[in-house]
């Protein structure tokens, strides 16, 4: 496999671009260059583009609109009217990020980081499924219908 298609295989792998640059050892412009006719249908900036993009390692202002095509004013104004930043805060912390990691990661304050009090991380979400499981295995045991909701809810854990 040539190094453009292993680029390309590693970005649909979720690698970001800089770690495909150091991985590869080429400069992260030339990753960009290389992933650009693949991206054409994300360059729209959009709020799903948007955080599709830095989930997928755009993490710089700088890296953001060279992405999109922007300016870094465009994208600070982009990013506020749509409270971006404040939707990814909360993305992260369901994935159970702390909030100084997600104030590293999006470069905010952790003061201006408002996650509401009666969110959920996916571990919590995932105990509480468990438990709920557990107690509903000893009812399964004994009829049909409730034997395949247990099955439902363990293939729904599972996939968390």
């Amino acid at each position: 496999m040539n190094r453009k298609a292993t680029i390309i295989e590693l970005h649909k792998q979720g690698v970001s671009p800089g770690d495909i640059a150091t991985i590869l050892d080429v400069s992260k412009r030339y990753v960009y260059r290389c992933l650009e006719p693949i991206n054409e249908d994300n360059k729209k900036l959009t709020v799903s583009n948007y955080i599709k993009a830095v989930k997928r390692g755009y993490d710089t202002k700088e890296d953001l609109a060279r992405f999109f095509h922007v300016t870094k004013k465009k994208l600070f104004e982009f990013e506020k009217e749509h409270d971006i930043l404040q939707s990814l805060a909360e993305y992260y912390y369901i994935q159970g990020k702390s909030l100084p990691e997600i104030g590293q990661i999006l470069h905010m304050r952790i003061g201006s980081i408002r996650i509401p009090s009666d969110l959920p991380t996916l571990n919590e979400v995932r105990r509480d499924l468990n438990m709920i499981l557990d107690t509903y295995a000893k009812v399964a045991e004994h009829g049909d219908a409730e034997t395949v909701r247990y099955n439902d809810l363990k293939r729904i854990v599972s996939k968390l």
